[in-house]
């Protein structure tokens, strides 16, 4: 079973579940752009769990400005398949949630 969560917005994280949850939590965080990219910066291996530290990019009307964000994701791998990922808008909440200090 995968689990996808989103600790994006305020309040309780969003949670979605197996594949097609994947996908629906994509498809919810994608409905309000316009035109929306990611670029992974680094990334961190901590044996079952992958920390990718990545900045978005995004318009939410055609012609608006791009903005742009530092965020990151956790996934966590079992039988080289993701189990669970979790986006976070602060890279520090995803950092202190695998152990790191800033």
């Amino acid at each position: 079973m995968c689990e996808f969560v989103g600790h994006i917005l305020e309040g309780a994280p969003s949670l979605y579940t197996g594949l097609s949850g994947f996908r629906d939590g994509w498809r919810d965080w994608l409905a309000p752009w316009a035109s929306y990219r990611t670029e992974i910066e680094d990334m961190i291996d901590l044996a079952d769990d992958v920390v990718v530290l990545v900045r978005d990019y995004g318009r939410r009307m055609p012609g608006a400005p791009e903005v742009d964000t530092i965020t990151a994701a956790v996934y966590t791998v079992r039988e080289g398949k993701i189990a669970r990922s979790e986006f976070y808008s602060h890279r520090s909440d995803a950092l202190r949630a695998m152990g790191f200090e800033e």
